[in-house]
């Protein structure tokens, strides 16, 4: 089942979280990206604090999907864009 978690939009846009467990992986897609326009994967750390994953994780126009399956809380973030970007989340 493939969820939309961010609607499409060009203003900046934080997803709700939603949690990976280690039986489960979850995949995440941004559609409409353009040039080096990007979306974040978060994880919530120990503190309760939201933080990057890594920028090598980011969505993408030429690598606009990833695959979690490490154990944690995440969320999406995506900056203005000149086109309308939406996300989807695959395996909820």
């Amino acid at each position: 089942m493939t969820a939309l978690i961010i609607t499409a939009q060009t203003g900046a846009a934080t997803s709700t979280q939603f949690a990976v467990n280690k039986r489960v992986s979850k995949t995440v897609m941004a559609n409409g990206l353009a040039g080096a326009e990007y979306v974040d994967i978060q994880i919530k750390d120990g503190a309760g604090s939201w933080i990057t994953t890594s920028t090598a994780n980011r969505l993408t126009a030429t690598d606009p999907a990833r695959t979690i399956s490490t154990e944690g809380e995440y969320r999406l973030s995506k900056g203005v864009t000149a086109g309308s970007v939406s996300c989807s989340l695959t395996g909820v």
